[in-house]
């Protein structure tokens, strides 16, 4: 069950999201030097705007997959260490020199997690980490519910391999136009919500969202 929010529209904030700023080459995502750091990626952005990273969203290649561990703002012509997550355990060399977006988020149960975590790092460290392991165990369950073996205990191959039932989620839920976000259910309980200052950002973002809430 999906149900839409939206809210009052004010004059909207200029942005790009991820996926615009990566498929018009002005955003590139790296590791933060030859050796890399499992808990942070650098984030270049080439644009006069700002983008706008959602928390949990996945990024593939360069020496393991990561997922994006808080929803930030990068500024225009600047550059940003990015907070992540490792969701690809077996596997630290380099696939690439750069990171490409997937079209997957976090499922709620990572994302979830990991925000719990991330809030607690914020209070007692002022930094967004979370908890490495947990996160391996939480990718390792899905691996395991959906009976597919991964090579590298990667996030993403878990997603390819339900492609088609995810598709089919995706093509039957269609965001209305005046909807700036929405509430997830599973049944009569609610396992989630993403709500946007404009519908344009939510339509970008929603082929992702119910794609891991489906997953």
């Amino acid at each position: 069950h999906v149900f839409g929010l939206s809210w009052e529209q004010t004059k909207p904030i200029d942005y790009l999201t991820l996926d615009e700023a990566v498929a018009n080459e002005v955003m590139a995502i790296s590791e933060v030097s030859e050796s890399g750091s499992v808990p942070r990626l650098l984030v270049v952005n080439r644009s006069d705007r700002t983008v706008f990273l959602m928390a949990g969203e996945q990024l593939v290649g360069a020496k393991q997959n990561r997922v994006v561990n808080t929803s930030v703002m990068v500024g225009a012509r600047s550059e940003f260490p990015m907070p992540v997550t490792c969701v690809e355990q077996g596997r630290w060399g380099y696939r690439s020199r750069g990171f490409s977006t997937s079209g997957t988020s976090a499922h709620h149960a990572l994302r979830l997690m990991m925000a719990k975590d991330v809030t607690k790092s914020y209070r007692k460290f002022g930094r967004a980490d979370s908890d490495q392991f947990a996160v391996w165990g939480e990718v390792a369950r899905k691996l395991l519910h959906f009976k597919h073996r991964s090579p590298s205990s990667a996030l993403h191959d878990a997603y390819k391999s339900q492609e088609a039932r995810l598709k089919r989620f995706h093509d039957d839920l269609t965001p209305s136009e005046n909807w700036s976000g929405a509430v997830f259910c599973f049944g009569d309980s609610i396992v989630g919500a993403d709500l946007f200052d404009q519908p344009s950002t939510l339509r970008l973002l929603w082929p992702k969202l119910v794609r891991a809430y489906a997953f």
